[in-house]
C-alpha cells in the first residue's frame, strides 16, 4: 500500500507539470500558425481520442492517419508525460514524413526564427506561470502556521541577529502593517513588497523598539535565510544503534530539553549546536514517557551523534491568508528567489563548492519528497509542484541538445546564420 501511494503521488505531482509543458509548445503552435498533428497526454500507445477527421475513437490510428491541418488530442498508456507532434519539427521523438519536400507555409521549418524560438521555449514559459500562478494561488487561499509569536531561537551571525533582533522579541508590526505570528512576519519582511526598505516594530519584554531592514539586506535573507524561528519540541525520530547517540541509550520519541544547559528550542538549533562542538562531550537531557534523563555523548569522526531530528510545536494552528495583491507580489517573489537561488546553485557546482551527487536526486527521492508532501497536505504538495515545475523549466532551458535549450541554440545559430544547420 505505501509503494501505490508512492506511485500515486508522483504521478500526480509530475504528470500535470509535463502536460502543462506541452501545452505550452502546442498553444504556440496553434499561435504561429503550425500544424500539430498530435497532442498527447501521457506516453506509450493510444487509448483513446478525438480529432475532427475521425471524431472519438480507441486504440491506435493507421500509421497513414493524416490529420491535414486538424490535430488529435489523444489519451496514452503510461501517465508519465506527453507530446506534441509539430508538423515539420525535427527532434529525438518526431518522423521525418514532413521534411523530404519543401517547406509549406504551416511547417515548423518554414516560420522565422522568432517565430521557432517562441515554439520551443513556450513549454518552459507555462512551467513559469504554473509556478506563479501556485504561489500566489497559496498566498490568497491560506497557510496553516503556528500561532507563535514570539523569537524563540535567533542563529548566530543571521541577517535577523545583525539587525538587531534578540531571542524573547516579539515584531508586532512591519512597515505599521500588524502580524498576527511569526510566519506572518516573516512573509511580510521577505515576500510581500520585496523591493521596499522594512520597519519592524518590536515589542522587547513591554519595550517597544523599531528596527529597520534595507531592500538589500532582505535580498540577502532568501539565499542565507533572516534566522528566527518560533519556539517548538525537538525530538529524535530515528536512532543509529551503532552510532554515539544510540550507544548511550537515546531512543526514539525522546524529546531534547537541552544541551549543555542550553535549552533546544528548535531543529536547527540543535544541528548548529552539534556541528559546533562536535569535537567535545555533549551533555544531553532528554525527555520521554518515565521522565528527564541525562546522557553524555562524544560525536564520532564526522562530527555526528547518529540521529534524525523532528520538531513537534505546541496549540492548534492558525491560518493566515493575504489579498490579492500581496498574494501577486508573494508569488513574483518567490519565483525571482527561487531563480536567484538556482543561479546560486549552478555558481557552487561550477565552482565545486556542492557535487550533482550531493545536490540533486532521483526518481526515487523525487517520489518519496512527492509522497510526503502529499501526506502533509495540500499547501506543502503543491509548494512542491511549483518547485518542480520551476526546475524543469530551468533544466529543458539548459543548452543540452535533446532539450528546448539545445533546439533554441541551434534556432538562435540559424538565426545568424540566416540559414539552416543540416
Amino acid at each position: 500500500m505505501d509503494f501505490l501511494i508512492t506511485v500515486f503521488s508522483f504521478i500526480l505531482l509530475i504528470f500535470p507539470l509535463v502536460v502543462i509543458h506541452e501545452l505550452g509548445h502546442f498553444l504556440a503552435a496553434r499561435l504561429t500558425g503550425t500544424r500539430a498533428d498530435v497532442f498527447a497526454v501521457g506516453m506509450g500507445p493510444r487509448l483513446f481520442g478525438w480529432n475532427k477527421i475521425t471524431g472519438f475513437t480507441f486504440g491506435n490510428l493507421p500509421e497513414t492517419w493524416d490529420g491535414g491541418g486538424h490535430t488529435d488530442y489523444r489519451l496514452c498508456a503510461f501517465p508519465v508525460g506527453g507530446y506534441v507532434k509539430i508538423v515539420g519539427m525535427i527532434d529525438e521523438s518526431m518522423d521525418t514524413a514532413h521534411v523530404s519536400g519543401p517547406a509549406q507555409p504551416w511547417e515548423f521549418r518554414a516560420k522565422n526564427a522568432w517565430q521557432k524560438a517562441f515554439m520551443i521555449s513556450a513549454g518552459v514559459i507555462m512551467n513559469v506561470i504554473l509556478a506563479l500562478a501556485i504561489f500566489i494561488g497559496l498566498g490568497v487561499s491560506g497557510q496553516e502556521v503556528i500561532p507563535a509569536k514570539e523569537i524563540a531561537y535567533i542563529e548566530d551571525g543571521s541577517i535577523a541577529q545583525l539587525a538587531g533582533l534578540k531571542q524573547g522579541d516579539i515584531i508586532t508590526k512591519v512597515n505599521g502593517i500588524d502580524v498576527r505570528n511569526l510566519a506572518d512576519a516573516l512573509n511580510r519582511i521577505q515576500f510581500i513588497d520585496s523591493f521596499s526598505d522594512k520597519t519592524l516594530t518590536v515589542d522587547r519584554h513591554g519595550d517597544i523598539k523599531n528596527i529597520n531592514l534595507d531592500s538589500y539586506t532582505i535580498s540577502k535573507s532568501h539565499i542565507d535565510g533572516f534566522g528566527i524561528y518560533p519556539i517548538a519540541k525537538v525530538l529524535f525520530n530515528s536512532v543509529l544503534t551503532l552510532e554515539p547517540a544510540g550507544k548511550a541509550g537515546i531512543a526514539v520519541g525522546d524529546t531534547v530539553v537541552s544541551i549543555d544547559s542550553i535549552p533546544m528550542y528548535s531543529v536547527i538549533q540543535f544541528q548548529k549546536y552539534v556541528k559546533a562542538n562536535s569535537t567535545k562531550e555533549l551533555h544531553i537531557r532528554i525527555r520521554r514517557a518515565s521522565g528527564e534523563k541525562d546522557f553524555s555523548i562524544v560525536p564520532n569522526s564526522s562530527g555526528k551523534i547518529g540521529v534524525g531530528l523532528d520538531q513537534a510545536f505546541g496549540g492548534e494552528k492558525t491560518t493566515i491568508q493575504y489579498g490579492l495583491m500581496d498574494g501577486i507580489s508573494m508569488g513574483f517573489t518567490k519565483i525571482r528567489v527561487m531563480g536567484n537561488g538556482f543561479i546560486h546553485w549552478f555558481q557552487q557546482l561550477f565552482s565545486g563548492g556542492v557535487s550533482v551527487k550531493e545536490s540533486t536526486g532521483g526518481v526515487i527521492t523525487i517520489a518519496q519528497t512527492a509522497k510526503s508532501g502529499l501526506m502533509a497536505g495540500a499547501y506543502s504538495f503543491f509548494s512542491l509542484m511549483a518547485l518542480l515545475s520551476l526546475n524543469l523549466a530551468v533544466l529543458n532551458i539548459l543548452p543540452i541538445p535533446v532539450l528546448d535549450g539545445g533546439h533554441l541554440v541551434i534556432i538562435i545559430v540559424e538565426g545568424i546564420l540566416r540559414r539552416e544547420i543540416s
